[in-house]
């Protein structure tokens, strides 16, 4: 394994002439054992006085929304609309999420048996929150705040590609909190993975790739007291069915392709089609995919920012290739500056796949690309259109696109994603509500609602009858 580099400086993929500041690696070791240290006396407090704690983090970053939503914009590249959604979405987790502790954290009596009985849920100590670059603050937040509220200590563990912002994060929310409750550690894969295999380290919460997932989770087979959360990648559908409203599709479909210019887990990459529709649809999805044009992420219009790096423009162009079976309806490009600006942009690319068989399908039909890249292909029955949804190792969203709730359904019960939405983009994460994850899409723990099961274990306490006086 290459050793990493104990500092580095990213560059804002908007604008590469931007450098931005220092970021130091950090020793994981004296960070575990702060948490530890502090974990004892987190796990006492009170729920009320660690929610109350929470609380003043919140009124902290409400404070700063604007200045953490530009500090998303510039290092990450997501447009300045979206990356302002991020962060309302992270200070509305902060009831939603309360309101789940005092519903799932507190005891459960239980008078029918032969002694008094409790069912209640207990920390489980130190916990590792891994993030990706694509949600940079919201996506780990939700997992931080259900584990303080829990009682476990978190240390957090940024992508390197958006260290600045997750340090700036860190720094408001730490600074309400007793020392060693919130701890932060940069660095890249070899940092994680010595972070997630410390032994003290409790529960792993961990959001990347479906090859780094599968790798972490050989690795912490061993330790069955080490609870393991995966949040992964998506080969995300969206079916449209024949009595579809079709610009309402269209205008859904192109939003999950282009959102996060496609770096999202539930980004739209496959889109099926009733073949009675398929022209007039592809006609209204160019003319929505058409308002997605790059421009400069800081720009209050921009609906389609850069990619995050040169990695991920090499993935794009190869995604672009030329590929059997069917022709570009939109070719795509990699466009070396935008504005005046020298930045990773991109285009959306559209492919129509005419073949219907699944075999010898070019990679763009079952891999993710993390870019605005769709391929679309047509069906003549339902059936059909079910095979093709389900012929993917992943299992994250699927958007189904029609007037019929009878027809939803029957395709809803077929259909094998955690996450299903009708008549809306794939990217439509409630946080009422969990975020499932199937298949090579992660372990089944879903993120948001209800994750609490995930962050505690379950405790049962039994007393006989009488036999304790109360104090």
């Amino acid at each position: 394994m290459h050793s990493e580099p104990q500092f580095w400086r990213n560059r804002s993929p908007g604008n590469l002439d931007l450098l931005l500041d220092e970021v130091y690696r950090s020793p994981v070791g004296p960070n575990v054992e702060g948490a530890v240290h502090a974990a004892k006396d987190w796990a006492r407090m009170p729920l009320a006085e660690r929610a109350a704690l929470l609380c003043r983090a919140r009124q902290t970053l409400e404070l700063e929304r604007e200045d953490l939503a530009l500090g998303i914009t510039v290092e990450t590249g997501k447009p300045l609309e979206e990356a302002r959604s991020e962060v309302t979405a992270l200070l509305v987790s902060f009831q939603e999420i309360g309101a789940d502790a005092e519903c799932l954290l507190t005891s459960e009596s239980v008078a029918n048996g032969a002694h008094t009985g409790w069912i209640r849920r207990r920390p489980r100590g130190v916990a590792a929150v891994i993030t990706p670059y694509t949600d940079p603050l919201a996506l780990g937040h939700s997992a931080i705040l259900t584990h303080l509220l829990t009682g476990n200590t978190v240390i957090l563990k940024p992508s390197p590609l958006a260290a600045g912002i997750a340090a700036t994060y860190f720094k408001r929310v730490a600074s309400v909190l007793p020392s060693g409750v919130l701890s932060l550690v940069q660095g890249a894969a070899q940092t994680s993975l010595e972070l997630c295999t410390h032994p003290q380290v409790r529960s792993v919460c961990f959001s990347g790739s479906a090859g780094a997932g599968r790798h972490l989770s050989q690795l912490l087979a061993g330790d069955l007291g080490k609870e393991l959360t995966l949040h992964l990648g998506g080969k995300n559908t969206a079916l449209i069915c024949a009595d579809a409203d079709i610009p309402r599709a269209a205008k859904a479909v192109a939003e999950g392709i282009c959102l996060t210019a496609g770096q999202r887990c539930s980004a739209t990459s496959r889109v099926l089609v009733d073949e009675r529709i398929v022209t007039p649809f592809l006609e209204q999805l160019r003319k929505s995919l058409s308002s997605f044009q790059p421009s400069d992420p800081t720009d209050e219009v921009c609906r389609l920012g850069p990619l995050i790096g040169p990695r991920a423009i090499e993935r794009y162009n190869r995604a672009i290739s030329p590929a059997e079976g069917g022709d570009w309806i939109l070719p795509g490009s990699a466009l070396e500056s935008v504005g005046g600006l020298r930045g990773h942009f991109v285009q959306p690319a559209l492919f129509h796949y005419r073949r219907r068989t699944q075999n010898e399908a070019p990679p763009l039909l079952h891999e993710e690309v993390m870019a605005p890249v769709a391929v679309v292909q047509s069906f003549s029955t339902l059936d059909e259109a079910i095979v093709s949804t389900n012929a993917t190792a992943f299992g994250l969203t699927c958007s189904i696109f029609t007037r019929s709730e009878a027809q939803f359904w029957r395709l809803a019960d077929e259909v094998q994603t955690g996450n299903i939405y009708a008549n809306m983009a794939t990217t439509s994460a409630p946080g009422s509500l969990p975020h499932c994850a199937w298949g090579d899409s992660g372990n089944r723990r879903p993120s948001g609602r209800g994750f609490f099961r995930f962050t505690s274990a379950e405790q049962s306490v039994q007393i006989a009858r009488q036999s304790l006086e109360p104090t």
